[in-house]
């Protein structure tokens, strides 16, 4: 299936194209809740590959967790008949607007993860706790758009579907609601329980052009 023109903001789609057979890549992870970037790159790379859509459900929103309305039934149904896999996340294993006790698991099992990478039998971690020490040390490397690749990337190990032996480039677009470069990932996907003992190998990470001054969504953070 023949690539069509973009309808991003950027040129991320074009740059991760000479990546996708260096890495034998098998699949995309997208952010995706509203799912037009999930359009976006199904239109430039068509059917060949799998896509698995990392969103939040429609009750992260009621309950505070998330600033965007989540993914709607409707919408998760559109793109489960597309073949897509898609796996919701009630909240991010990184920080976000208001903790809730799935992110209390997900900071657990990176802390198992880290004792057993150590040989220790317990962690102790005052002031902080670990999942935002990692999101603060993703982000530090290069930014806000790395940081959710990188998440990305961890939360699409949650499918059942997903290959952990298997390159997958996971995006993530936040010139969908500012003037930031979008950003893409080759890695393989993960969990919070193995990041400390597997990680994620990371091969590549691309960064796009600024984003252009046309079709700025008013989008809301995570809303792809």
């Amino acid at each position: 299936m023949g690539r069509k023109m973009s309808t991003m903001r950027t040129d991320i789609l074009d740059r991760t194209a000479s990546l996708l057979n260096m890495y034998s890549v098998k699949g995309f992870v997208i952010p995706a809740n509203t799912g037009h970037s999930a359009k976006a790159v199904l239109d430039a790379f068509g059917t060949g590959y799998q896509y698995i859509l990392v969103g939040n459900p429609v009750s992260s929103r009621a309950k505070g967790y998330v600033h965007h309305a989540g993914m709607s039934e409707e919408t998760r149904k559109e793109f489960s008949e597309l073949g897509m896999d898609v796996v919701l996340h009630e909240h991010s294993c990184f920080s976000q607007k208001k903790p809730s006790e799935a992110f209390w698991r997900y900071n657990a099992d990176f802390e198992r993860s880290l004792c057993k990478r150590l040989g220790l039998d317990s962690l102790e971690i005052k002031g902080t706790s670990l999942s935002a020490i990692v999101e603060h040390t993703a982000r530090s490397f290069f930014d806000q758009g790395f940081k959710t690749a990188v998440e990305m990337a961890l939360l699409a190990g949650g499918c059942p579907q997903a290959d952990s032996r298997a390159f997958y480039v996971s995006f993530a677009f936040p010139s969908r609601w500012s003037d930031m470069r979008d950003v893409a990932i080759v890695s393989r996907v993960g969990t919070p329980t193995s990041f400390f003992t597997n990680g994620i190998d990371i091969q590549a990470v691309l960064f796009s052009n600024q984003p252009t001054k046309q079709n700025c969504s008013p989008s809301s953070p995570g809303d792809g």
